[in-house]
């Protein structure tokens, strides 16, 4: 490692520092990697209520000729 310092200039702290960044690095894409499968899921899964709502929200409303306000609402 001795030569390794010598010949390029750098001190052993520039090493340890760099391994960090590259670990960090790794735990960084990790996360993201994990993260977009379940984003993707969560907006189809909203995507589906709101069209299940929707349908509901024009028959109670074409119905009556008014819209209902409920107050208490699940």
């Amino acid at each position: 490692m001795k030569d390794k310092l010598v010949k390029s200039g750098h001190s052993r702290y520039y090493y340890a520092f760099r391994r960090l960044g590259k670990m960090v690095f790794a735990v960084a894409a990790f996360a993201v990697a994990a993260t977009v499968p379940v984003l993707v899921a969560y907006g189809v899964s909203v995507q589906q209520a709101m069209a299940e709502e929707a349908p509901k929200e024009e028959e109670n409303s074409s119905e009556s000729g008014f819209q209902v306000i409920s107050y208490f609402e699940d």
